[in-house]
């Protein structure tokens, strides 16, 4: 019993080394999960710092932006502008072959926005600022209201320097048929408006109507939606024009495309 006792008494201090090391790397994983636990914190309050910064610009700039507007708008930039004969090249668009001649008159030629006719057309013109453009379209667009289409009153009623916008009245004459024995043509009434950009043009043409045989008694005047859009020009099917609403149809989408290209071609 006795050399049991003195065992245990000897072996007791191997012993305590070995608890000791335990403990200390056990506190060693504890500084280590804190330390870990705290840069995490840190760095997540730090992104979310970062993301707040962010917003707070983004809504900074969009305020920017309106105020800028608000400015423009409050310039009251809109002028009538003084007019200036000039004279414009035109684009001939060719004639529309007879096969298949009504294909491209069919459905969706007259395109519609809100129940009203409305043509749009956009083209790049690269190396080309704002002003620049303006300026070039502002001289085409007069010459436009004194070529041989027109009829009478056309004319460019509304300018925005600012913004670099010009609206323009036009009253021409649709031919649909010329020789020594008679004359069948119509009054075509529209307005051209265009925005320009850098390196780039926006065209819409719209508010269109007709004023056909004003003095005789098979005479009308109808607007586009009335006589040229697809529920009043085309049959059932959509595989056919009406004589009538097809003529009309046709010869404005012509107009439309040439007054289009003709610009095109001029701005380059």
């Amino acid at each position: 019993m006795r050399i049991f006792l003195l065992t245990i008494v000897f072996l007791m201090p191997l012993a305590m080394p070995a608890q000791t090391d335990t403990i200390m790397q056990k506190n060693n994983i504890e500084v280590l999960k804190a330390e870990a636990a705290r840069k995490a914190a840190e760095a997540k309050a730090a992104a979310e710092k970062a993301q707040r910064a962010a917003e707070e610009a983004l809504e900074a700039a969009r305020k920017a932006e309106r105020a800028a507007q608000e400015q423009r708008k409050a310039a009251k930039g809109w002028t009538i502008p003084a007019e200036t004969p000039t004279k414009t090249k035109e684009s001939k668009t060719p004639s529309t072959q007879k096969v298949n001649e009504d294909e491209a008159y069919l459905a969706g030629a007259v395109p519609e926005v809100n129940g009203k006719a409305v043509f749009n057309e956009r083209f790049a013109l690269p190396g080309m600022t704002a002003a620049e453009v303006y300026q070039k379209t502002y001289s085409l667009l007069t010459a436009q209201t004194h070529d041989e289409h027109q009829a009478t009153g056309s004319r460019i009623v509304l300018v925005n320097e600012n913004e670099h916008t010009i609206v323009g009245k036009y009253c021409e004459w649709l031919v649909f048929n010329s020789s020594l024995l008679s004359l069948d043509r119509t009054k075509f009434d529209y307005t051209l408006i265009a925005h320009c950009e850098d390196n780039a043009i926006a065209l819409t043409l719209c508010r269109i109507s007709y004023a056909y045989e004003e003095n005789r008694s098979s005479g009308f005047k109808a607007s586009a939606e009335e006589l040229i859009s697809d529920s009043v020009a085309l049959n059932k099917k959509r595989t056919k024009l009406f004589k009538t609403n097809g003529k009309f149809r046709k010869k404005t989408i012509d107009r439309v495309n040439e007054i289009f290209k003709t610009l095109q071609t001029n701005l380059k």
